[in-house]
């Protein structure tokens, strides 16, 4: 600007350089006359082509005005980024969980039917861990590709935090179950990253909003939907359902008399016998733990296990069991081992070296004669660091059994690629495997390739004489079962061994009759 131009001049002068037309020019003049005949200061904002954007102060004087010409795009920007990372995640880009809420309101408001979808990311705490943060970062901006994707115009895509994600779609509860179908199926897909491929997996609860009376309710629901479907085995979608909200509540009064018990002593362990079948000797006990609560009575470890595992009170529970077990076997014959069930939250967990080593050390049992059993489910999420913790055990002069075998997806591999000790064939292939024949190729199976690679094959769950002589003729090297001997809490030695030599006098006085 010049000293001494007129107000005309100097639009016209701007206007010509941003390309402006003969009547945008006079419009904007006449405008700005209109401004400049008010009595009191004023200020509008021009924002020009190129994005620019200046701030025009116009302050009256008595034969004119004093126009301020400010260039203030630098600010605006700033303005509009603090405002978006107000309503989105910096991340990913997706709107936050304020910006969520914000427009389940102003669903709620125009009252529009739609449906909530909270998806929460399996496995992923696994990658982020092994591979690091900026690998987990990646993994979460792809994911949110993937999510937009499938949720399409209909859909708002939000992170909530963590691996925590949620998507509002305007459409029927049909179609967002079929959605939400898809997206688990989309999740499930590999990624490929910088160096390497990873999968994982999620878990979504659904809930319509047609009986919610605020958005917040609407999350709640969902959050418990969310909550079935990753206690029921997770990978699945679950539609909330009356009933669910009383379901909760039951299960938080049993965590938190869970909680309670080991201060209470309410737990104690039972004890049930492994017989040798070369010698129908007694060769060890699996522990087994067992919760008497002073009001509910008798809990079974199916009700109180999968919970203590999705809190993590496995650990310092397993701890417990440890010890105790340790210290009761302990007082036994030399050549009796005792069995303990180790959870996959224990094996992830950083704490169960040190848990092993300080129960064989208080109780002086020696490390071969403790056993740790775990199952082929404990191997699913995160096998790599499973396998280096099994490693580590092994290293300790512990046994190592996976029990339950020939129920998971994968057992052969896991002959192959981990160090175990013993197998132990899963009831259900042994209570059926006199009346069909595919339970019975099992049975033999696993049996013939315990001993061609070296290790201890036992039959779970044998009940009478007929199957403890099938596990004899095939070459079984040992049994559990109530034919044996049930669990027992006060240990008699003689007990068992009567169990036994009943069962072995009616096997051979059965083979003699035959014969």
């Amino acid at each position: 600007m010049v000293r001494g131009m007129t107000l005309s001049s100097f639009l016209q002068m701007t206007g010509s350089a941003n390309g402006w037309d003969k009547h945008r020019i006079n419009r904007v003049i006449a405008n700005h006359r209109e401004w400049m005949a008010g009595s009191t200061e004023t200020r509008v904002e021009h924002t020009f082509d190129d994005g620019r954007i200046l701030s025009i102060a116009c302050q009256p004087t008595n034969d004119g005005a004093v126009l301020t010409f400010d260039d203030i795009s630098s600010e605006k920007r700033a303005q509009q980024e603090i405002l978006h990372l107000a309503y989105h995640d910096p991340l990913t880009g997706l709107a936050n969980r304020r910006s969520l809420i914000e427009h389940m309101g102003q669903l709620h408001s125009s009252n529009d039917l739609y449906e909530l979808l909270l998806i929460d990311l399996d496995r992923f705490k696994a990658v982020n861990d092994t591979f690091g943060h900026g690998t987990g970062d990646l993994l979460l901006i792809k994911v949110a590709e993937r999510l937009r994707t499938l949720a399409g115009d209909l859909g708002f895509v939000a992170r909530l935090g963590g691996d925590e994600m949620a998507i509002i779609l305007r459409s029927d509860p049909a179609s967002a179950t079929r959605i939400a179908e898809d997206i688990i199926i989309a999740v499930e897909k590999s990624y490929a990253l910088t160096d390497f491929t990873v999968s994982i997996g999620c878990s979504i609860g659904l809930c319509g909003c047609e009986d919610r009376s605020s958005p917040e309710e609407l999350m709640q629901c969902a959050d418990i939907a969310l909550y079935e479907a990753k206690r029921h085995g997770r990978g699945r979608v679950t539609r909330y359902a009356p009933g669910m909200v009383e379901a909760v509540a039951e299960r938080h009064a049993l965590e938190h008399d869970l909680r309670i018990a080991l201060d209470k002593h309410q737990f104690h362990l039972v004890f049930q016998p492994i017989m040798s079948l070369s010698n129908d000797a007694i060769v060890g006990y699996e522990a087994l733990i067992r919760w008497q609560h002073p009001t509910r009575g008798f809990v079974s470890p199916v009700s109180f296990i999968p919970l203590a595992e999705e809190t993590g009170l496995i650990v310092p529970i397993g701890a417990w069991v440890l010890n105790e077990a340790c210290r009761r076997a302990a007082l036994w014959p030399a050549h009796q081992h005792v069995a303990v069930n180790v959870s996959a939250v224990q094996l992830r967990s950083p704490k169960l070296l040190a848990h092993i080593t300080s129960a064989l050390a208080a109780s002086g049992l020696p490390p071969h004669r403790l056993e740790i059993e775990l199952t082929e489910t404990a191997l699913v999420e995160d096998g790599r660091q499973v396998a280096h913790t099994l490693s580590a055990i092994r290293q300790l002069g512990l046994k190592i059994a996976m029990d339950d075998f020939g129920t998971g997806y994968s057992s052969l591999a896991h002959l192959r690629d981990l160090p175990l000790d013993r197998i132990k064939i899963d009831r259900s292939f042994v209570a059926a495997a006199l009346n069909d024949k595919h339970s019975m190729a099992v049975v033999k199976a696993v049996t013939q390739m315990g001993s061609d690679m070296g290790i201890v094959t036992i039959a779970e769950g044998v009940e009478d004489a007929d199957q403890l002589a099938l596990l004899r003729s095939i070459g079984c090297d040992a049994v559990q079962g109530y034919l044996i001997g049930r669990p027992e809490r006060q240990m008699n030695s003689r007990l068992p061994v009567v169990a036994i030599s009943n069962a072995s006098a009616l096997t051979h006085s059965e083979d003699s009759q035959g014969a």
